[in-house]
């Protein structure tokens, strides 16, 4: 799957995209912006592939020899940078971008070169990518790909075409996921979960992976605060070992707490991401004051800001688990 028709939401990217393929107004470089799961890397292919399906009528056809080599991640002329650490280095910049966007186009007139997580160059490599962003080769479209963009050096967001996805309203992630055959009620919580997050939904509604972990997350974020060491323990090594990626945990957390807060200032059933723990809820708004909601939600920031900075990722989970459970 990487076609505009199989992308769910995102109509506004999409027309954008097919208006500029139509007049031949493509600019050399995009920045894609959005939370992770929104579709960046599949909008990116799509576009890659709707530029260069050499099928007859509606492109792309999906049985050419372009669309067929996109499809199988063996197309010549779609590049996607990747990094072998936490951050995207010059060197690699330079061996991946710099010396490959040198090299024609195998076949038809493209070479696109996809960044995934753009906001994780170095400020070395973006200075090397805006050397390459401000004189491309005529055949050449650069695609960032980003979650932050403040993350970028201004001269290079003053010199790519922006495009922000936005949430898909959650009728229309329940409506995809049904006809997916995802369980009714299932499928409905994870809608919900996923805040406009089409990915999260359908990752939550059809794998029994996903979902016994946010079942088992809630379980021990119920169980932390005023825990014993025991507990404490035992849930700091569950959570570090369901959430190899950190930063999706931070996202669970805020979620949960914006619930807690819901509820205690009054707020209905209807407005509750997590609407089958209400009772739970009721039970933590009781014994939580808007202030300690406070000292946790500061405290779910340091961490993230602790993790981008690299900081021993155990020690970091302590720190907030440690917060929780002493507010």
């Amino acid at each position: 799957m990487c076609d505009f028709r199989d992308i769910l939401g995102q109509e506004h990217i999409k027309q954008r995209l097919e208006q500029s393929i139509r007049r031949d107004q493509l600019s050399h470089s995009y920045l894609f912006l959005g939370e992770k799961g929104m579709g960046k890397q599949v909008m990116a292919r799509a576009f890659a592939k709707r530029l260069l399906c050499t099928g007859e009528g509606t492109r792309p056809c999906g049985h050419c020899h372009s669309c067929i080599q996109l499809a199988a991640d063996t197309h010549p002329d779609v590049i996607t940078i990747s990094r072998d650490k936490t951050t995207l280095g010059v060197d690699r910049v330079r061996e991946q971008l710099s010396q490959e966007i040198r090299i024609r186009p195998f076949s038809g007139e493209r070479r696109i070169f996809i960044i995934p997580e753009a906001e994780k160059m170095t400020q070395q490599a973006q200075n090397a990518i805006l050397k390459t962003i401000e004189e491309p080769p005529t055949y050449a479209i650069i695609i960032l790909l980003a979650e932050q963009e403040e993350a970028l050096l201004p001269t290079i967001r003053s010199r790519v075409l922006r495009l922000s996805f936005r949430p898909v309203p959650e009728s229309e992630i329940l409506e995809r996921l049904l006809g997916k055959g995802a369980d009714g009620k299932r499928a409905q919580e994870a809608a919900r979960f996923s805040r406009g997050i089409y990915r999260r939904a359908e990752e939550l509604a059809l794998s029994e992976e996903a979902y016994a972990r946010y079942r088992r997350t809630l379980d021990l974020l119920r169980a932390l605060p005023k825990c014993g060491e025991t507990v404490f323990h035992r849930a700091q090594t569950e959570i570090t070992e369901l959430y190899p990626e950190p930063r999706d945990f931070l996202s669970f957390l805020r979620l949960y707490y914006r619930d807690v807060l819901c509820v205690k200032s009054g707020g209905s059933s209807a407005a509750l991401i997590f609407p089958q723990e209400e009772e739970a809820l009721i039970r933590e708004a009781k014994d939580l004051s808007y202030e300690q909601a406070g000292v946790i939600l500061k405290e779910t920031e340091a961490a993230e800001e602790r993790f981008r900075l690299n900081v021993n990722k155990e020690l970091s989970a302590e720190l907030l688990l440690l917060a929780i459970r002493r507010e």
